[in-house]
């Protein structure tokens, strides 16, 4: 009897660290959805992926009696050209009366070396200007303040290169106003990319085949 509760408690242990080595599942980025599914993403221990940036550690916690993760939709923003903008739109199904905060990471995803991200947009629809309603978006290289006033609805930071940026918005909604649609952009940098492992194992097998025809064709 022994035996066996030390051979179930030695497979628990071992059942507990095998999970805590396994890495975290990289999976496409969902084109739109519930914020609950990015949130839950998280939980899982999962990130997603959008071509070149890698989304990771979606929290977001409403004010008390707020718009809950269920009913807020969001939108994969991925705009191609000069410079590529990933980001999210974030639109609750009967606008926000309430505050929130929202929370996440992106990341350049690993073979892009030459890829950074070096500006950022905030953009708030509050549906009627001027009002009072105040977004701070705290990030990694400043801090950008959205407001419902005149020209204050949207914001950007630039100047920066970095690799992983990390974004915390907290919204404040004064009684009686609403927020209809939260979206954030972030532009990376342009230039010719560093080739990947493989690509450098194709362009070395292709000088070598070039190289063995030459010795080749010197014999003849």
């Amino acid at each position: 009897m022994r035996k066996l509760a030390f051979r179930f408690s030695l497979l628990i242990v071992i059942v507990i660290a095998a999970a805590a080595v396994l890495p975290a599942a990289v999976i496409p980025c969902p084109e739109s959805g519930a914020l609950s599914v990015l949130t839950a993403m998280t939980l899982a221990g999962d990130t997603c992926q959008s071509q070149d940036k890698i989304f990771s550690n979606f929290v977001y916690t409403p004010v008390a009696g707020g718009v809950p993760a269920t009913d807020v939709n969001f939108n994969l923003v991925l705009r191609t050209g000069i410079q590529d903008i990933h980001g999210w739109s974030f639109i609750p199904e009967n606008a926000w009366v309430l505050g929130f905060t929202l929370s996440y990471d992106i990341s350049v995803a690993p073979g892009f070396p030459l890829v950074a991200i070096i500006a950022s947009k905030d953009q708030i629809n509050t549906g009627s200007i001027p009002n009072g309603i105040v977004v701070t978006d705290t990030q990694t290289p400043g801090v950008m303040v959205s407001t419902g006033s005149f020209g204050g609805e949207t914001q950007f930071i630039s100047g920066y290169s970095l690799q992983t940026v990390h974004t915390s918005s907290v919204a404040v909604i004064p009684v009686g106003l609403n927020l209809l649609s939260y979206e954030q952009n972030w532009i990376e940098s342009t230039g010719s990319q560093i080739p990947e492992p493989m690509s450098f194992v194709l362009i070395g097998t292709g000088l070598l085949g070039l190289g063995l025809v030459r010795r080749r064709a010197r014999k003849c």
